[in-house]
């Protein structure tokens, strides 16, 4: 049973508005039991969701991400902030650039 499902999908859609995390059981939705694909939230994936909303409210301007190797690093700031930032700023652009 997912996390989506036992709280009610109409929540996350609501909720993901606003909410980074939310938005991430949405768009990856699954169970991390059955789909290592999955979203996983996590105290450090929270904090990192909080980080991001903050810019896309522009309270930050810069962020350095800093997390070991399969933490989320890339999942969040390479696909689901992009996406959420997009969805709330149809008209907006965005550049992202990444090295490794």
């Amino acid at each position: 049973m997912t996390l989506e499902t036992t709280v009610g999908r109409e929540w996350f859609v609501e909720r993901a508005r606003f909410d980074l995390a939310a938005y991430g059981v949405l768009a990856r939705g699954g169970d991390p039991a059955d789909d290592p694909e999955a979203y996983q939230r996590a105290a450090h994936t929270d904090l990192l969701c909080s980080y991001l909303e903050a810019m896309e409210r522009r309270e930050v301007r810069r962020l350095i991400v800093e997390f070991p190797p399969q933490h989320g690093k890339s999942t969040h700031v390479s696909q689901l902030f992009p996406a959420w930032w997009l969805g709330k700023h149809p008209t907006g652009s965005v550049i992202l650039s990444s090295y490794g």
